[in-house]
């Protein structure tokens, strides 16, 4: 009867007694804070977690894992890796990161400093003479486009507008004008012609000739525009300022940075197939230089194990209520009847050898006492 009032309730007509029976789930709510102190505060509480924590070599026994001969552990580590490199990648295009790494590189572009380095890069460069392709291939390309037939008509067209507003400038002008035309004195297609084959020689002179005076005065221009980069003067620093803001706010740049990085997603999970590619080996033999290089050295490795220490620790004193939550709300998910059977379960057993013992005991012990007084009697 004693083990069986602890689990259920006795149907004695004694009231004192009865009230002492179903011991288990009269007394729930004492057992819940009962466990709860033993778990938090003694077998594990912060102090033995930290103290626990403390016993162990992280780093040994990480480099032990993956050093062994056991190759299973280093292939999940592997494709660990694999995955997670995965998951990073197939971001990489998306709306949100492109946002971001936009606003990275605009900030990283308006704050970079270039004029310095590039005027010094200018000037360089056309002491090495390495303008004068750019030059030849301007010329050239300036020869072609003035020698098309709407070239032509276009400069046909700004002469008859120049002669009109001379014929209006005044009468004599307008005489002089209308008699140079009356007596074909004034031939248009010839004079667009000659000044075609003026600029034609104008800029074949310029093409083959490295001293040639255009090119004298293009080179002075430049080398005036890189020295005022390099001593920081507003009218060259300037330039290229705008020529970053044009950059960053035309829409074709977004596309191109959208189309690049969806490329790069493309290829970096191209590479993540398996870990046969290229990269996934690189990865792998990275891998086993690091664990080589901390296996050999002390220092790092108890670098690593106190961060890892600290970080665990800070960890235990931030969420270690968790323990006392998790504990509640164990037990509260059980009716009286199920936390009753739980422990019933695992001590019951136990409980029926107290039955015995206590039989045992008291039946010796009124044995003896009516030993002891049929003796006294007698």
């Amino acid at each position: 009867m004693p083990v069986s009032a602890l689990f259920r309730e006795i149907p004695i007509p004694v009231p004192f007694i009865k009230k002492h029976t179903n011991i288990i789930v009269k007394n729930r709510i004492k057992l819940t804070a009962g466990a709860l102190e033993l778990v938090t505060k003694n077998w594990l509480s912060s102090e033995s977690l930290k103290s626990k924590i403390n016993e162990i070599t992280f780093t040994k026994e990480i480099i032990k894992y993956f050093t062994e001969d056991n190759s299973s552990s280093k292939l999940f580590a592997i494709d660990l890796i694999r995955e997670i490199l995965k998951k990073f990648t197939e971001l990489l295009d998306s709306p949100g990161i492109l946002q971001f790494l936009k606003k990275i590189a605009d900030d990283q572009i308006r704050n970079l400093e270039l004029s310095k380095p590039l005027g010094k890069w200018i000037k360089k460069s056309l002491e090495e003479g390495k303008q004068n392709q750019i030059w030849e291939l301007l010329f050239k390309n300036v020869r072609i486009v003035i020698n098309k037939p709407d070239t032509k008509d276009l400069l046909k067209k700004q002469l008859n507008k120049f002669i009109k507003e001379y014929k209006d400038a005044g009468i004599m002008k307008k005489f002089f004008i209308s008699i140079a035309v009356k007596f074909n004195g004034l031939d248009e297609d010839l004079l667009v012609d000659r000044l075609l084959n003026a600029v034609n020689e104008f800029l074949d002179e310029a093409e083959n000739n490295p001293e040639h005076e255009l090119r004298i005065k293009l080179n002075n221009v430049i080398i005036e525009f890189a020295d005022g980069l390099i001593e920081n003067k507003e009218s060259s620093v300037s330039v290229i300022d705008k020529l970053k803001e044009s950059i960053l706010s035309n829409p074709d740049v977004e596309v191109l940075v959208r189309n690049a990085f969806s490329n790069l997603k493309e290829t970096i999970l191209s590479q993540l197939e398996n870990n046969d590619t290229p990269l996934m080996k690189a990865i792998e033999s990275k891998l086993n230089l690091l664990l080589a290089q901390v296996s050999e050295s002390e220092p790092t490795q108890h670098d690593i194990d106190e961060w890892i220490r600290k970080t665990l620790s800070e960890l235990i004193d931030k969420y270690h209520h968790k323990i006392g939550e998790l504990v509640i709300e164990s037990m509260n998910k059980f009716d009286d009847k199920e936390l009753v059977k739980q422990i019933e379960d695992k001590v019951g057993d136990d409980l029926q050898y107290i039955r015995l013992n206590g039989a045992l005991v008291g039946g010796a012990a009124g044995i003896m006492i009516g030993v002891i007084k049929f003796l006294m009697l007698n």
